[in-house]
């Protein structure tokens, strides 16, 4: 039987897939097939919308450093693709308009758990048995060059000679340790450490990805929550909750050691900072001619067509190198779009922290790991990602002024 809490929970699984490279190569359609989906759930349970006038206020002011730029940049050939932002943007304001926070964690942390046990799998068969991904349809990514079997619960990529890294639905490891750490901040704001197998299984998924970032951050995440357990930890007296607490230390430890002790797993992670690794090169070279581009035309950007002129050349001209855009995408957005967009898009997102933690410093640490999940994976404007936002804004808006 369809009942609003399975169409809530399927809203947010279509959320998430719409992030992943699954879609990637039918962007257009992902989005069309999600507005059909909102109108259903609207009319078949006969959902009353309302914006709050802050909240509106807020998404106006978003809104509208687009259009500055497309008009100031004269970039009317582009035209389809801002707009399609602009659309985007505002359909996913409607998310929080349509279920609570707690109903989206709780469905977020369902599917995530569906989708790390499938990758967990998958990445275990495909290690052994990498001829196996051969007999699913092949999909491109982000371009023609980009190549994957579709398993549909696992995306494989065919230019990999052999699988190191679990990147589950996405189109690479790095993405998917992003939605894990989400996962994970969203299982200890809703219940700590009371489910272990759950944080176990996303902590497992997060070493498989190899990401360098991924470990950074799910350093900064399990500190600041042991941090909130350490009189318990020190006051260990044999109790349930400490015997966990105190487990989870051990097995973090352990898989800690095993990442950087083992010859094979700690050259994965050592070898991402050495110059001569190209991720971590090109990432910083992405860096670079995004900060050079954005010094041209500070406040409002040079927009799209811009953009896509200007990163070849420079980064061909200042590093010999051929690239067609960052993958950071906190300097990208800069580079286009200039300051008058940035800003308000960072005060929205340091609001979405206020639905993870009441704690300062812990909504700071918060905002410093999505500012490192921005500046390695192009995920600003993801309907994930701006969901979170927009949680947070509608969270703040019912509570004070804005610019308050």
């Amino acid at each position: 039987m369809l009942t609003i809490n399975n169409f809530k929970s399927f809203i947010v699984l279509w959320i998430i897939y719409s992030s992943s490279v699954l879609f990637r190569g039918n962007e257009n359609s992902t989005i069309f097939l999600f507005v059909f989906l909102l109108i259903s759930f609207i009319l078949l349970f006969k959902i009353e919308i309302r914006y709050d006038k802050k909240y509106l206020l807020y998404l106006f002011l978003i809104i509208l450093p687009i259009f500055i730029s497309l008009s100031l940049n004269n970039d009317f050939q582009q035209h389809f693709g801002y707009s399609k932002l602009v659309f985007v943007i505002t359909l996913t304001s409607l998310i929080p308009l349509l279920m609570s926070f707690n109903d989206f964690t709780k469905y977020y942390i369902k599917w995530m758990v569906v989708l790390s046990t499938f990758s967990l799998f998958f990445y275990s068969i495909l290690l052994l048995f990498p001829s196996i991904a051969s007999s699913f349809p092949m999909i491109h990514g982000y371009s023609e060059t980009n190549e994957y079997n579709n398993l549909w619960v696992y995306a494989y990529k065919i230019s990999e000679s052999k699988l190191y890294r679990n990147s589950s639905i996405f189109w690479e490891a790095g993405a998917f340790q992003v939605c894990l750490n989400l996962a994970l901040i969203f299982e200890f704001q809703k219940n700590q450490f009371k489910n272990l197998k759950r944080v176990v299984l996303f902590i497992t998924c997060i070493i498989t990805t190899f990401s360098t970032v991924g470990f950074i951050n799910l350093s900064i995440i399990i500190i600041a929550q042991l941090t909130k357990h350490t009189s318990a930890i020190r006051q260990f007296n044999g109790s349930n909750k400490n015997k966990k607490l105190f487990g989870l230390s051990i097995f973090i430890a352990t898989m800690i050691g095993l990442a950087f002790f083992s010859n094979t797993l700690g050259k994965v992670y050592i070898d991402k900072f050495s110059i001569e690794n190209y991720s971590f090169f090109a990432r910083g070279v992405g860096t670079l001619v995004d900060l050079e581009i954005f010094t041209s035309a500070p406040l409002v950007g040079v927009g799209k067509s811009g953009y896509s002129t200007m990163v070849p050349s420079i980064a061909y001209n200042n590093f010999s190198v051929e690239m067609g855009g960052s993958t950071n995408a906190f300097t990208k957005t800069l580079a286009i779009y200039g300051i008058i967009f940035i800003l308000p898009i960072l005060i929205f997102y340091f609001k979405s922290t206020i639905i993870m933690t009441n704690k300062k410093f812990d909504r700071f640490l918060y905002f410093l790991i999505i500012i490192i999940f921005f500046m390695t994976q192009d995920f600003i404007f993801s309907m994930l990602w701006l969901s979170t936002g927009f949680f947070g804004l509608q969270f703040h808006c019912h509570r004070k002024r804005i610019f308050k």
